[in-house]
């Protein structure tokens, strides 16, 4: 545009390379930012248009354009505004102080590499100065590194900030220490540089300690881990440079000099001496000195306290010579510690260190408490008044000193002279918390202490024994078995050792010493003595007399004492205690009244020593709490004053003691000669035979050797009633066989036959073996029938014989009646019916019988020998078991209303039964016609087989005719007869028996034909013409065999082949006779006949072999017969290969060679060949189907041109027509595979077949196959090719051939198949593989999949009940191993399980495990791992009896034994894929490790009363605790209202309930709560120590006082309301009406003790309403009690004051007044209680030393007066009592 234009360029820089066009490019930046001008000049370039097109004339016009461009900036920019010194470096010289070299630093900016040089400044600064270092020095750490003899040497690193913008070098550097204005020594920084910022220097100090007691305060505070306040000063010597003395000495720095960061001790070690606190109190220390500089330590001189806790534990006054080397932990020498020994010393620190160590200082307390120490007052956790139960359950007194020394850590205050370098100086040096190790000599002072409190604790302990068991007794000394208890034994377990054993005393003598092992006694609970060892007699004499009253009485005492005991407690032992005489009350045999009862006895044989041989099983009851062991012990049994049997045991006898014992004894009836002796014997056995007891006494006669003297004569003083028992009832005749019986009636009689038995055995039985022979015997027998009695028979007494080895008595009888009752005719009639119809018939016979037996004891009576027994008698059976044998028939004369026929018969009876019934008459049927009568004459039946003579009356009538009519036809013509003969109500007239023979039916009676022939011979004669006519001549011979004689009256025949006669008869066999005219015949039948011949024969094939097969035939051999061919010979010739015809069909045609057939034989082995010629190739192959499935077919084999040469002439063309039937294929049936394996992967692919096959064939064809390839499927899955080679199928027979082949890979259902096939296979179940034309069963395997399965865990929950018998289970991991039968491989890779657990042979419970996925190993054949788990499966009970029954085997077993069986589901990886295979077979022997009782043993801890619980808040007493269950096995059980008996010493005392209960393997903390329930409240081992943690309700209280053992005082109260709150002591008010036992004279003897031994017994409720715990006995001793007399009587007063120094010899104090004679107060020990105790607990108020559960104070009640003072012996005054 014309005029000015402001055009506005952008553009940029081109980087510059030359040096020259930089200088250039520096020069104009410089001016730009000063402000100044530089000439710029603009050239034109290019330009384009707002469309972006260019035009070329315009860019050459300004390409040619140059401008002069002035470069300046529009306005001043000054760039430096201003300018800080951020440092400046001054370096002072001491040869030019004045003129310090000094740096700074520039500030340059480049743009490649331009200058901007001479920029313009005008600006103004400061610096920031050192602030004097104020604040701003630090020591940081100081070494001693020697020492000189001016002082220890330093080093001392330094940090000094410096805070100006100066860094200064100033050269060496001297300062002052200062303290409190006092100089130490002096410290030098060499060659001082201090740069900006923080810097770090190492000096150098020289530290004179001695100088001041500043320095020596220094070193001590230093050591001391103090930090000290120091001054650092400048000098006039701080530097040698001039110009910087000025400012030095300025310099005043207060820095804090760090106290040591180490402790100079590391550690120390205490160690006890087997001197210390015996001969003196020194032990031994040593002290590991932590030296952390780096010079040496000397100490020469230790004196030194050691405390803890602020205790003094000792003192060190030692001088040594300590080296300690540099920067190292050094042991000093051993440093005598001279220790304060005191127990309250030694007991407070270890309680302290016990509480810092976390531990249980509750049963140190109460040691504490029990040796009355008083705990020293320190800072911490005071002793609880309180303490819980069962402190001691596992306490270790040494592991408990040790554990707690574990912490301790010493305050030590030394004072020591050391030498640093050639420095001496003094350190004073105090260091808490050392750490002081100790070790096991600790122990070595424990016994020292506690052997005063451990014999307190036996002195009042108490001595019980529960038994005492002599063994092998001699006369000095005898074994011993002793069960017992020590109780009262203090609150801790022990073990007290008895070295010297125990002195056994009785009335005041010693009975002897017995050896006892140690005994383990449990705190609060006492110990239970269970020893076997001897017994050495002391006297015996004295002994006897013990003997004998402890096996008379019913107790006695004993008096035990013993020295030397040693107690082994809480980890020590403490030797030397005393047991004083403890009085032990044992249960004596009390004559053993009513203890021996014979259970059993036996009389099994004779004696050799005469009579009877005698066993006795008895028990005997032994109330003693002694028992004794004998080699044998011997009795004389009496009965009244007969000794009837001596005895003795059969071998060694054990009378335990308070039980019961088998008494095995054997000995012998005695033989008697006397009456009364045999009347006694016979009684017992009357007695026992009749269900009765016989009384007897057995009197002691000897007990084991005879020289043990003091036995024997005890034993002797035994006389006990005892009883024979009996065995109920006896049934003694237990058969009665009735071997032969005759009855015989008439009508007379018919309801008392007479009866006969030459044969009667009555078989008896006793419970005994012995001989006993019945000589004589009457017996009366009531006979009944169907449950009915109806008749008698009384058998008169008679001589009997006995089979005495058999026990059977051998009688007969005659002629007795057989009495029927005259009620009972109906039940003998059906009784008769019965027996003559029945085989058998059962009689019931029962009444009595009386016996003389002779026995090895004399001849005894038995008398009233009940007996009631079914017998058995054989029935005739209807006379029907064997037919009738009739002969002799004879057709001897008729009469005008019968034909009489005789016959001779043969009837057998069964039965052994004879039986007369006279005259009987029965009916004669034949074809159910009556046609006569049987008539029998005066019958007697017999047992067997017998004649008898029977007339036949032969009078058919009516319709009968006909049926007679045919009998006598038959008889003539030779055919045997079957009739029956039947009996009927008028077969008899005796009315007994009429019902019996109308049911005899004798059928079949056969009466043999006539066996000689009417007929004897006939002729026939053939005339020229018979061809023509027909018509011959024929004659016979007639013979009449009968008595009568015959007349023909016509005679009219047939001749066929037999010849039918007039008289209605045919006979067989009529000889016939011919001549030559019969060959007249021949000409006209001969043509026909050879047909006939031919057509008549039989052709048959029983094999045809097929070979060298083609399209169009095959060759074929046949083997069969071609018979009834005639009588003639032939030869046959086929002139035409033979049809084959097939259901109408021609199908082939065979040619078949010639055959010459025998006459009449025929060919009977015709084998011939040919070859068969397919004519229809379509129906053959129809036939061919058929051949292989149907199990037959047939062919019709035709030709019309046969040609048959026989008796010379030449027949052709006959006709032959044969069907010949074969037997077909069939389908193969029962075609199996053996051997079959599958023993690899097949290289095609798939699994690799090879097997064994057998194939019966049915057929009759046998045929040669060849080389056979068959296609296997199963249920429609080719599975895969099967080939064999040489192939023949031989005809009915069973052809073995060998396959080969692979299952092919399969997918989808064709491998679902597969996996049925696997499982059925392997299941043991034959499978079926179809082949194309075919199928085979390959059989199953028997070999078990499933070796084994291992439940290594399981976790069973039963949280509700419908989980009690199908509870969940799981396991993690559960092994089973499993083999493949197979050579392939497989491996399971999803696996579930149906099991069954089994145990006993029942099924216990059913597991059944889903499918899932499996790690399984491969198994080719090997054993292989399968790993599954299940979660959360039922675990189904099958029997919920057996099922209980697992779990309390796993609960108390163990190892519980199981079965696994059931089924498994896996899918397996296979060659041919994965295969599903199901119902595998599992039968394998498992276990499950078992909780076996959890050990038998639990921890128990955490226990308290809470007070009662249940029905009525008073059911029981609720006790909550923890419990610890070890549980062994790998089996979890989870589960809720858990409750469990609990039982001490056999009694249950009630219940632990667990809910819930949760066992995992390993220890199981579960918090429980245990029940106080007893069954028996009132058993004193189910009493238990007073908790004292809920209120105690005494309802009655019943108290025995006194001391030494004699009661002075008894009293018993009821209480309304006296309540005992937790933890407090009550007193119960006074207590009226005491009784003074020996009098108040003698009673006062025992006022300056201040003490009373308690025997109480308390009914008590634990809460208000709560459990009642009846007759809780309590006893202690030594209970302080106060004494009230208000006797002013003044003898009476000066009684009292004589008896200050009584025979007790114990301290009292005492004073007199008118009202007071005496008081007298002393402490007593804890009480104890009878069972489980615990120690007392008092409340807040109350001293902190031990306190009693009761306090006595003692009231008599008398009032003065002379009668009163002077009565010492009068009846036992009154007092009141009150107890706290």
């Amino acid at each position: 545009m014309p005029g000015a234009n402001d055009i506005t360029l952008m553009g940029f820089m081109k980087p510059q390379t030359d040096p020259g066009n930089l200088a250039v490019v520096s020069d104009l930046f410089t001016n730009y930012l000063n402000g100044e001008s530089s000439p710029v000049e603009a050239m034109g370039q290019s330009t384009l248009q707002n469309d972006n097109s260019s035009i070329s004339w315009l860019n050459q016009g300004l390409q040619a354009l140059t401008l002069n461009v002035p470069f300046k900036a529009f306005q001043t920019i000054n760039p430096i505004q201003s300018i800080s010194i951020g440092s400046l470096g001054l370096v002072f010289d001491e040869n030019s102080p004045w003129a310090p070299g000094a740096k700074s630093n520039s500030v340059q900016a480049s743009l490649r590499q331009i200058t901007l040089d001479s920029i313009k400044v005008n600006v103004t600064t400061a610096l920031n100065g050192l602030k004097g270092l104020k604040g701003l020095t630090t020591i940081e750490k100081v070494d001693v590194q020697g020492g000189t003899q001016g002082g220890i040497n330093l080093g001392i690193d330094v940090s000094i900030v410096n805070p100006s913008s100066i860094d200064l070098a100033t050269g060496d550097l001297t300062l002052q220490l200062v303290r409190d204005g006092a100089v130490l020594g002096t410290s030098l920084i060499p060659s001082l540089v201090l740069a900006r910022g923080n810097n770090t220097f190492h000096a150098t100090s020289v530290f004179d300690v001695n100088r001041n007691a500043q320095g020596q305060q220094t070193l001590n505070d230093f050591v001391g881990k103090k930090d000290v306040q120091l001054t650092i000063a400048g000098f006039n010597e701080s530097t040698k440079i001039a110009s910087l003395v000025e400012a030095f000495e300025t310099l005043n720095i207060d820095v804090i000099l760090p106290g040591l960061k180490t402790n100079l001790i590391d550690t120390a070690a205490l160690e006890i001496l087997s001197t210390t606190g015996r001969s003196n109190n020194i032990s031994h220390v040593t002290v590991s000195l932590n030296n952390p500089f780096s010079t040496p330590l000397e100490i020469t001189k230790i004196s030194s306290t050691v405390s803890s806790f602020g205790i003094l534990l000792g003192n060190i006054e030692s001088n040594v010579n300590f080296k300690s080397a540099p920067n190292s932990t050094t042991e000093s020498p051993t440093l005598d510690l001279n220790m304060n020994f005191d127990p309250a010393t030694l007991f407070t620190v270890t309680r302290a260190l016990a509480v810092e160590a976390g531990m249980d200082v509750d049963p140190l307390d109460a040691i504490v408490n029990l040796g009355g120490i008083k705990y020293l007052s320190i800072t911490g956790e005071p002793p609880k008044t309180q303490r819980r139960a069962n402190i001691f359950d596992g306490f270790n007194l040494p592991n408990f000193v040790n554990a707690a020394f574990k912490k301790l850590q010493s305050d030590v205050a030394l004072n020591v002279d050391v030498t640093i370098g050639d420095y001496k100086t003094a350190l004073q040096y105090t260091q808490s918390s050392v750490p002081t190790m100790t070790d096991k000599s600790l122990d070595l002072i424990l016994p020292i202490l506690a052997q005063p409190i451990v014999q307190q604790i036996v002195g009042g302990s108490s001595l019980g024994i529960s038994s005492v068991l002599i063994t092998d007794p001699k006369e000095n000394s005898f074994g011993t078995q002793m069960k017992g208890n020590i109780g009262n034994a203090g609150p801790f377990d022990a073990v007290i050792s008895f070295p010297s054993g125990l002195t056994v005393s009785w009335s005041g003598q010693p009975l002897g010493n017995i050896k006892l092992g140690d005994v383990k006694v449990t705190g609060n609970v006492g110990g239970t003595i269970d020893a076997t060892s001897s017994f050495e007699v002391a006297n015996v004499a004295h002994l006897t007399d013990f003997t004998k009253t402890m096996l008379t009485e019913e107790s006695f005492e004993w008096e035990i004492s013993a020295q030397n005991v040693s107690v082994s407690a809480l980890g020590i032992s403490v030797p030397g205690i005393t047991l004083t005489q403890k009085t032990v009350t044992l249960k004596g045999f009390n004559g053993l009244k009513g203890g021996v009862k014979i259970e059993t006895f036996d009389l099994p044989s004779n004696d050799p020593s005469g009579g009877i041989h005698l066993t006795l099983e008895a028990t005997t009851t032994n109330p003693s709490q002694v028992g004794i062991a004998l080699s044998s012990i011997g009795f004389d049994t009496f009965a009244g004053d007969i000794m009837i049997a001596p005895v003795l045991s059969t071998g060694a006898v054990n009378l335990m003691p308070e039980s019961t014992s088998n008494l095995s004894l054997v000995g012998r009836l005695v033989p008697q000669t006397s009456a009364a002796g045999l009347s006694t014997v016979s009684g017992i056995f009357n007695n026992f035979v009749q269900g009765k007891d016989s009384s007897v006494e057995v009197r002691g006669a000897s007990a084991g050797s005879k020289d043990v003297t003091w036995l024997n004569e005890g034993i002797k003083s035994l006389q006990i009633a005892t009883i024979f028992p009996n065995r109920g009832v006896q049934n003694i005749i237990k058969t009665i066989a009735l071997n032969e019986l005759q009855l015989l009636f008439t009508e007379d009689t018919a309801y008392s036959p007479s009866a006969s038995s030459r044969s009667t055995d009555a078989a008896f039985s006793l419970p005994f073996g012995f001989p006993l022979d019945i000589t004589a015997l009457e017996q009366t027998i009531n006979i009944g029938f169907e449950g009915t009695s109806f008749a008698q028979l009384v058998l008169p007494k008679a001589p009997s014989k006995t089979d005495v080895a058999q026990r059977i008595i051998h009688l007969t009888f005659d002629n007795v009646p057989f009495a029927v009752s005259s009620d009972q005719h109906s039940t003998f009639d059906k009784f008769l019916a019965a027996t003559t119809i029945g085989k058998t018939q059962t009689i019931h016979l029962s009444g009595s019988a009386n016996a003389d037996a002779q026995t090895a004891v004399g001849l005894l009576s038995l008398d009233a020998i009940k007996f009631s027994l079914d017998s058995t008698i054989d029935g005739l059976q209807g006379l029907n078991t064997k037919p009738v044998l009739v002969n002799n028939v004879e057709i001897n004369h008729g009469f005008p209303d019968y034909l009489l026929i005789k016959v001779a018969s043969t009837l057998f009876n069964p039965s052994n039964l004879t039986i007369g019934t006279g005259d009987v008459s029965f009916a004669l049927q034949f074809e159910d016609q009556t046609i006569g009568t049987a008539d029998m004459n005066d019958l007697v039946i017999k047992p067997g087989s017998a004649n008898y003579s029977i007339d036949v009356h032969y009078a058919p009538q009516g319709g009968a005719v006909s049926a007679g009519r045919v009998l006598l036809q038959n008889f003539v013509q030779g055919v045997d007869v079957d009739t029956t003969i039947a009996g009927t109500s008028d077969s008899t007239a005796i009315p007994s028996l009429q019902s019996a023979l109308s049911q005899i039916r004798l059928s079949p009676v056969s009466i043999p034909a006539l066996h000689s022939t009417l007929i004897k011979s006939v002729s026939l004669t053939f005339p020229t013409d018979i061809a023509k006519t027909g018509v011959a001549s024929t004659a016979f011979t007639l013979a009449n065999p009968f008595t009568a004689s015959i007349n023909l009256l016509k005679v009219g025949a047939t001749a066929t082949y037999h010849v039918p006669s007039d008289l209605s008869f045919d006979q067989k066999s009529v000889p016939a006779e011919t001549d030559k005219t019969a060959l007249f015949l021949i000409g006209t039948v001969a043509g026909p006949v050879t047909q006939h011949l031919v057509d008549a024969s039989v052709l048959k094939f029983n094999e045809a072999n097929i070979t060298n097969i083609t399209n169009d035939g095959f060759d074929l051999s046949l083997a069969g017969s071609l018979t009834n061919v005639g009588p003639l010979d032939a030869f046959i010739e086929f002139t035409e290969p033979l049809m084959v015809s097939w259901q109408g069909n021609p199908i082939a045609t065979i040619s078949l060679p010639p055959v010459c057939a025998a006459a009449n034989s025929g060919v009977p082995d015709y084998r011939t060949s040919g070859h068969l010629v397919i004519t229809d190739s379509s129906q053959f192959t129809s036939f061919a189907t058929v051949l292989l499935h149907e199990s037959s077919f047939e062919w019709t084999v035709s030709t019309s041109k046969v040609r048959l040469t026989a008796l010379g002439t030449i027949f052709e063309n006959v006709a032959l027509s044969k069907v010949v039937s074969f037997k077909a294929f069939n389908g193969l049936p029962g075609v199996t595979i053996s051997n079959f394996e599958l023993p690899s992967d097949d290289p095609a692919g798939g699994i690799h077949i090879e097997t064994d096959t057998l194939i019966p064939s049915p057929a009759q064809l046998g045929i040669d196959l060849g080389t056979v390839t068959f296609q296997s499927f199963f249920q429609d899955t080719l599975v895969g090719p099967l080939s064999g080679n040489d192939l023949f199928l031989a005809p009915g027979v069973t052809t073995k051939s060998h396959l080969s082949g692979r299952m092919l890979p399969q997918t989808g259902k064709d491998l679902d198949n597969l996996g049925i096939l696997f499982s059925n296979f392997l299941a043991g179940k034959d499978q079926t593989l179809t082949t194309k034309g075919d199928s085979v069963q390959p059989s199953g395997s028997d070999e078990p999949v499933i070796q084994s399965i291992a439940l290594n865990d399981l976790t069973v929950t039963v949280d509700n009940q419908d989980q009690a018998f199908a509870p969940p289970a799981s396991s993690h991991f559960t092994l089973a191993k499993y083999k493949n039968p197979f050579g392939f491989s497989l491996q399971v890779i999803e696996a579930g399980q149906n099991l069954i657990l089994n145990g006993g042979g029942v099924d216990i419970a059913q597991l059944t495990i889903p499918k899932m996925a499996a790690v399984g190993g491969v198994s080719t054949g090997n054993l292989a791992d399968l790993v599954t788990s299940f979660e959360n499966v039922p675990l189904v009970a099958l029997n919920q009896g057996a099922f209980a029954q697992m779990f309390a085997g796993v609960t108390l077993k163990d190892v519980v034994d199981l079965n696994l069986k059931g089924t498994a589901d896996v899918t397996a990886k296979t060659a041919i894929g994965n295969v599903d295979i199901s119902g595998v077979e599992i039968n394998v022997a498992s276990s499950l490790k078992g909780f076996n009782a959890f050990g038998h043993t639990t921890t128990l801890s955490n226990v308290s009363i809470q007070g009662s619980g249940g029905a009525g808040g008073s059911e029981y007493i609720v006790s909550p605790l923890t419990t610890v269950l070890q549980n062994p096995s790998n089996v979890t059980l989870n589960t809720v209202d858990v409750s469990l008996p609990v039982i001490f010493s056999g009694t249950k005392l009630g219940r632990a309930v667990i809910n819930p209960l949760h066992i995992v393997p390993g220890q199981n903390p579960s918090p429980a709560e245990f029940r106080y329930q007893p069954d028996n409240a009132n058993d004193t081992t189910a009493q238990i120590h007073n908790p004292l943690d809920s209120d105690l309700v005494f309802e009655f209280i019943q108290s025995d006082s006194g001391v030494n053992g004699q009661t002075y005082a008894f009293f018993g109260q009821h209480f309304d309301s006296f309540v005992v709150p937790p933890g407090q002591t009550v007193n119960s008010g006074t207590v009226p009406n005491v009784l003074l036992v020996q009098g108040a004279m003698k009673s006062l003897g025992i006022i300056p003790l201040g003490m009373l031994d308690v025997s109480a017994a308390a009914t008590l409720r634990v809460g208000q309403g709560g459990y009642q715990i009846p007759w809780l006995k309590l006893n202690q001793k030594a209970v302080p009690t106060t004494y009230n007399l208000a006797l002013t009587a003044a003898a009476l007063k000066e009684k009292a004051a004589a008896m200050q120094a009584s025979s007790f010899a114990l301290s009292s104090s005492s004073s007199s007044s008118s009202s007071l004679a005496s008081e007298s107060k002393t402490v007593a020990p804890e009480a104890t209680a009878t069972g489980t105790t615990e120690e007392s607990k008092t409340s807040s108020v109350e001293s902190s030393s031990a306190e009693p559960v009761a306090k006595l104070t003692a009231e008599p009640s008398a009032t003065a007066g002379s009668s009163a003072a002077s009565d010492a012996t009068s009846a036992a005054p009154t007092a009141s009592e009150t107890s706290s």
